[in-house]
């Protein structure tokens, strides 16, 4: 059947939509990509997040928002050194003190400072202690409001203004942190359909030990010859990050303690460590066999069997600054 030249008009080129498919084409694409970074902000500040994340440093990064009303003898605070290394409970063991770790990952730290610990003193009672634990080569937390790490977290927890605000001064880190968000979500939400119940949960309950802590499971250990760490570059050598933390919690009258997380013992840096920051620090910058220290790329990480160690020192570190405290810890 031939077409007349009326019906001819009326059908488009081929190879070219009509401005209405191409119209319809442009509203479909814009919305999606307006909606994808709103849904995924909705999503990520919502309890179900936690459900399906898999991401560990979740669960650290809000650990302290669970806490209230709550009162421990010792409270710790300082970088991923401590996440891995400082256990409360072999802490309560050592000392009959209750205990709380608060330490966070560095790039929170250099984010968003202090903020947990103020959280938490502000919700929570005075320590009869207070223990700053940082690894030597990190001794200065050098302020860096565009860490992913930061970022992610302003994302999750902070204002609606200061949330319009990141997005308008730091578009960068803020879509880097909204596409790391929507694989997470996306991975976490493939699992638990695949497995039926949520990986957060899950993950949760076998990795964080309670009270802050989580052990380094898994990670292999620095092999012989291994280096020393040198990512820090020579910005260890300051510590306006320690200073301040003397000040600004002088006011709360009670021991504070700065002490070391230790370093591999193939670490070259040591003798500087010791020399510039063993006045800095309460206790002398020391080393662990470097078959105690992670291989995951920041050779910092203590594994579970530098655990008992770590705890010895600190224990007798803690009761020496309260030598007539009596806990009551079971």
């Amino acid at each position: 059947m031939i077409a007349t030249e009326t019906e001819r008009a009326e059908i488009p080129p081929p190879g070219n939509p009509s401005n209405a498919n191409a119209r319809r084409f442009c509203f479909v694409f814009l919305a999606l990509t307006l909606l994808w970074p709103v849904a995924t902000i909705l999503f990520a500040r919502s309890s179900l997040y936690l459900r399906v994340s898999t991401d560990k440093a979740d669960f650290l990064t809000d650990f302290y928002l669970n806490l209230s009303n709550q009162r421990y003898d010792v409270v710790f605070f300082g970088d991923s050194t401590c996440m891995y290394g400082v256990d409360p409970v072999a802490i309560q063991a050592r000392t009959r003190l209750t205990a709380v770790n608060l330490c966070q990952s560095n790039g929170i730290l250099a984010s968003q400072g202090t903020t947990a610990l103020d959280f938490y003193l502000l919700h929570n009672a005075k320590p009869s202690v207070l223990v700053l634990y940082l690894a030597p080569p990190g001794a200065t937390i050098i302020p860096e409001p565009e860490n992913i790490d930061g970022v992610k977290a302003r994302i999750r927890h902070g204002s609606i203004p200061s949330l319009l605000l990141l997005l308008s001064a730091h578009p960068a880190p803020a879509i880097r942190a909204l596409v790391a968000f929507s694989y997470d979500i996306v991975r976490g939400l493939l699992r638990t359909a695949a497995t039926g119940t949520f990986q957060g949960d899950t993950l949760r309950a076998s990795e964080l030990k309670g009270f802050g802590f989580m052990p380094n499971n898994g990670a292999g250990t620095l092999p012989d010859g291994c280096r020393e760490y040198t990512g820090g570059g020579e910005n260890w050598k300051r510590h306006e990050f320690i200073d301040q933390f003397r000040k600004n919690y002088a006011s709360l009258g009670v021991p504070i303690l700065v002490v070391p997380g230790p370093v591999a013992d193939c670490d070259r840096a040591l003798p500087e460590y010791q020399r510039i920051l063993g006045p800095v620090f309460d206790e002398m910058p020391y080393s662990i066999p470097h078959d105690m220290i992670a291989d995951d790329g920041h050779p910092l990480h203590p594994i579970p069997v530098a655990v008992p160690e770590i705890t010895a020192k600190l224990a007798a570190r803690i009761q020496v600054a309260l030598p007539d405290k009596k806990g009551d810890g079971k």
